[in-house]
């Protein structure tokens, strides 16, 4: 599910028209909390610059994780049969 909505999350990012609305129908808290985020704080710039480093690589991480449970799923009901 997280792997989803982080998907989600970056495909919508990239319609500007769309993020606005989201931010203004405060559908999403989490971008006004980054957007809240003083550029002159070093320390939160820093933290923010590598949370966008690896959002990418941690939603592909959980797509291979998904992908494998799904891969399992059968045979673990069929070993418990």
């Amino acid at each position: 599910m997280m792997a989803i909505l982080m998907l989600n999350q970056r495909r919508w990012s990239q319609d500007e028209e769309l993020s606005k609305w989201l931010l203004n129908n405060r559908l999403d808290g989490f971008s006004q909390l980054i957007r809240s985020a003083p550029r002159d704080d070093e320390e939160k710039q820093a933290i923010l610059l590598r949370m966008r480093e690896y959002a990418m690589p941690a939603a592909a991480k959980l797509q291979q994780f998904a992908t494998e449970i799904a891969q399992r799923a059968p045979q673990t009901e069929r070993s418990s049969a």
